[in-house]
């Protein structure tokens, strides 16, 4: 399996114009992955890769810079598959679910790696490391979700069991994830 380097990475921010706040968060969020990744037994080199690539066109002012042959609008982890699925397969696959509803799907997942960069992702707001509640709440007020489009009541359960799952052998609790890090 290749896997981009630091360098591949910080080559495609340049090519795709990644604002440097989407980097800082990406970099967060691949702190976490790693930390997960470490005592989970995960493929850590494929899960930092796909932590650092996981946001790498998220905002709408970057698709001038798409291949050709990617077409918008498209989700941001969709968009994000298609740009790495032929240089670097493994690191697509494991991006393509991250998105935040994935998790409501019936199989969300097919693999570990997957698993711990959705939830290291869902784990940072921006650069900061926040818990899953307040990730979902700030994101209800980012993108002004009405009570009638709230699903926090169906999220939050499944992203608890989630983490609880990946904190199985944790040598410490969920809670005490930022104390950790090295970002």
């Amino acid at each position: 399996m290749r896997l981009p380097t630091e360098a591949d990475c910080r080559s495609l921010y340049s090519t795709y114009h990644t604002p440097v706040h989407i980097q800082d968060h990406m970099r967060a969020v691949a702190a976490i992955a790693a930390l997960v990744a470490a005592w989970s037994g995960a493929n850590m080199p494929l899960v930092q890769a796909a932590a650092w690539l996981h946001d790498l066109v998220r905002v709408k002012e970057q698709w001038p810079y798409l291949p050709a042959s990617i077409t918008t609008p498209l989700p941001h982890a969709q968009i994000n598959y298609l740009i790495l699925r032929d240089q670097w397969p493994e690191v697509a696959a494991v991006i393509q679910p991250h998105s935040l509803m994935t998790i409501l799907d019936d199989q969300p997942f097919t693999s570990l790696e997957e698993k711990i960069v959705y939830y290291a992702d869902k784990r940072v707001n921006h650069a900061t490391v926040v818990t899953l509640e307040e990730r979902l709440q700030l994101g209800q007020e980012r993108w002004q979700v009405g009570p009638h489009n709230d699903r926090t009541a169906e999220l939050l359960p499944k992203l608890l069991q989630l983490e609880t799952e990946l904190f199985t052998n944790a040598p410490f609790l969920p809670h005490e994830l930022q104390a950790h890090l090295k970002i």
